[in-house]
């Protein structure tokens, strides 16, 4: 299995070789400073692109990562697209679970600079790796604040309980 510092070489590597990347940035679990580390933490990777048709449509931009044993589009029937409602926003922003023959996986997006700004494919755990153009927003250091349990107040506990007891017949 290649290591995290041989995965972060080809993940930057291919983003400052492409043209069409602008920046890429880190999210997930290895973007968290409270998550332990282990061998199967996957890649949460964003580039930030002029465009995403061509990623789409010629896949050999991610050969440098290696060989994909199994994969997953966003567009795929049981792909993630319509749970995250990315059906139709192709032309914004676009993604990929892969996993590689030596085991490491990688979930990795495109998105164009107006999609990034948006944000709606990030939260506080954001990272930024390679900046070329100076697109990335500045922002805090990654924390993982956004996933922390919180008592939920009267009535989203009663609205919860409601849902609960109507589906558990």
């Amino acid at each position: 299995m290649r290591t995290e510092k041989e995965m972060f070489h080809i993940i930057i590597n291919t983003a400052r070789s492409d043209d069409r990347v602008l920046a890429a940035y880190l999210k997930g679990s290895r973007a968290n400073p409270n998550a332990p580390r282990d061998i199967y933490q996957d890649f949460d990777i964003m580039y930030v692109v002029k465009e995403t048709e061509s990623f789409r449509a010629d896949l050999s931009w991610m050969d440098p990562f290696g060989k994909v044993i199994l994969k997953q589009e966003q567009d795929d029937v049981f792909g993630y697209g319509d749970r995250f409602g990315l059906r139709s926003h192709y032309d914004r922003t676009y993604s990929w679970l892969l996993i590689f023959e030596d085991g490491n996986r990688i979930d990795i997006g495109v998105e164009t600079v107006e999609a990034m700004r948006e944000g709606s494919n990030r939260n506080k755990l954001f990272l930024p790796l390679l900046d070329k153009t100076g697109c990335l927003p500045k922002l805090p250091p990654p924390t993982d604040e956004d996933f922390y349990v919180r008592k939920p107040g009267a009535e989203q506990f009663r609205g919860c309980c409601n849902d609960f007891f109507l589906v558990s017949l």
